[in-house]
């Protein structure tokens, strides 16, 4: 080597981009999009392949690290156990989407992409710990999902997108589409309520009102330190029980200190595993999507 040449740099891998992904809503979507498909054995499969289908489209979006995030139980986690009703009123998935979970979890790392469940947490958690965990250093990541509660996560560095790309929220839109900080998510949830978790919120209270409370007082702590300061209707409405409203923000914030079996050398794909997607696809009878792998995996 001369002089004049250098050794090439490695990658930043400090600052290379970090898509998360919800895993929980593409099952989900998958299963709602597809008629039924049903495996060799008999099983139920159009989920599965729906979801494959989803992250093989989603693939020219995605950054150098990558990751995907699913829930432990489509229903039950950590805070079923501190509030029963949470989520409860969805019931359970369909008896013949219950055994796709398991498939779905295994399909991202036939594809090549590392993915990240956590017992008795749901998938917003696994997703709040990986920005917790590899977002040092300035990494800017992208949250793909749909869920709103995932907002809290937005940061300068965190950008919340919707799948199809067309949202996306930085701070600054998230204050215009809340009315609040990132940050204060959990308290607005928290005082306003939130009918698809089934999280009870405080009665007579509403988002114009919310809003406010949030623009002068810090979060719910602040607010119940500060009752005398609040007019006489909202004061009653949070204290009359203020565990109730401490619950409820317990419930809307996300868990970021779960154990997750992945490091950040996991995250860079590795592209399809042909064979074990031979075995793990052609079992499942979807024939087709190793046709698909086959080819793609033959073009230059």
């Amino acid at each position: 080597m001369t002089a004049h040449e250098s050794t090439p740099r490695p990658p930043d891998v400090g600052r290379e981009p970090l898509a998360i992904l919800d895993g929980h809503f593409l099952i989900f979507r998958a299963y709602h999009a597809l008629p039924e498909l049903r495996a060799p054995d008999g099983v139920v499969v159009h989920a599965v392949l729906g979801f494959a289908q989803s992250l093989l489209k989603l693939r020219p979006r995605l950054p150098p690290l990558v990751l995907v995030a699913f829930d432990s139980d489509p229903v039950v986690s950590f805070r079923t156990r501190l509030f029963p009703a949470y989520k409860q009123h969805r019931g359970r998935p369909p008896a013949d989407l219950e055994p796709q979970f398991a498939l779905c979890i295994e399909a991202p790392r036939v594809l090549g992409y590392a993915g990240a469940v956590a017992a008795d947490y749901e998938a917003d958690d696994v997703m709040a710990t990986a920005v917790r965990r590899f977002g040092a250093g300035g990494r800017p990541i992208e949250l793909l999902t749909q869920d709103k509660d995932l907002v809290q996560l937005v940061s300068p560095t965190v950008t919340w997108i919707g799948f199809d790309g067309k949202l996306r929220l930085d701070p600054a839109a998230v204050g215009e589409r809340f009315g609040v900080r990132p940050e204060q998510i959990p308290d607005y949830l928290a005082l306003v309520g939130d009918s698809v978790d089934g999280i009870p919120g405080v009665t007579g209270v509403g988002t114009k009102t919310v809003r406010a409370l949030l623009a002068r007082f810090t979060d719910v702590e602040d607010l119940l330190a500060h009752l005398h300061d609040l007019p006489a209707a909202v004061a009653r409405a949070l204290g009359a029980d203020p565990a109730r409203v401490r619950l409820s923000r317990r419930l809307a914030e996300l868990r970021d200190d779960v154990a997750l079996d992945v490091e950040l050398q996991d995250l860079r794909p590795r592209g399809v595993q042909l064979e074990e997607a031979r075995g793990f696809f052609g079992g499942l009878g979807l024939y087709r999507l190793v046709e698909r792998l086959e080819r793609e995996a033959t073009v230059p």
